[in-house]
């Protein structure tokens, strides 16, 4: 298997086998795949080069668990192009109240502020806390540690506001390692995501993110500059 970036040499000594499971794709990417054969007594034969192109994560979520299965992913491997595929054209994010970014932020913001905010973590941009205006240090990995649906997918109701949405809340909880800070900082809290179905002309239906209101997120134990006892998700989005 070869990609533009990798190669990668599997041999197999069983001759009865007829099939192998390729993990660690990465989406929305193109392989070459080629089988040779060689005998015992070291003779090969080279095989025909077949290109395959993986999917993007987006068409893969069609339905909502499979959905936030990928927002998941996205954030973990802070794979940004995919992550954009994810949110709806009129994605919004909403701050809890108690970040006390009133000056700073609107209560809401829109999918290209998302995308400046998310694309700098993921770069491992430096941030900046406007609060105590000092800096933040890049972030190099975000680990979950929980992330378990504990309000499932259902209609909001009757405001228009959500209307052809589902809506389910997550527990969500995460390790955010800090260039040049050695432990880990958890972060953990409950987030209620509201999802819309999107019809496709040349596949299945797909679902995007169209709001994710942060209820609070609270930090244990900080030693970090610039972050406090009741910094959430919302205020670290606004950090970067």
């Amino acid at each position: 298997m070869e990609s533009a970036s990798d190669s990668v040499l599997v041999t197999i000594t069983d001759r009865n086998t007829s099939e192998y499971l390729v993990q660690h794709l990465q989406p929305g990417t193109t392989y070459n795949f080629r089988i040779d054969v060689m005998t015992t007594a070291n003779a090969v034969g080279t095989g025909n080069s077949v290109a395959v192109t993986t999917k993007n994560i987006s068409e893969t979520s069609t339905s909502p668990d499979a959905l936030m299965s990928n927002f998941k992913n996205t954030w973990e491997k802070m794979w940004m192009s995919d992550y954009e595929l994810l949110l709806d054209d009129q994605f919004l994010f909403f701050f809890d109240p108690n970040d006390g970014l009133e000056q700073f932020v609107r209560p809401s913001w829109g999918r290209q502020d998302e995308l400046d905010s998310v694309g700098a973590m993921f770069r491992g941009d430096a941030g900046f806390d406007l609060i105590t205006q000092e800096a933040i240090p890049p972030i190099l990995s975000i680990e979950f540690t929980t992330f378990a649906k504990i309000v499932d997918w259902s209609d909001p109701g009757n405001d228009p506001f959500y209307a052809g949405t589902l809506m389910a809340r997550y527990k969500v909880g995460i390790k955010v390692q800090f260039q040049g800070v050695e432990q880990y900082i958890p972060v953990t809290g409950d987030n209620d995501f509201y999802v819309t179905k999107v019809q496709q002309t040349d596949g299945p239906d797909i679902y995007k993110i169209k709001v994710w209101e942060d209820r609070g997120y609270f930090l244990k134990g900080i030693n970090l500059k610039g972050f406090s006892e009741s910094t959430t998700w919302g205020r670290l989005k606004a950090q970067f």
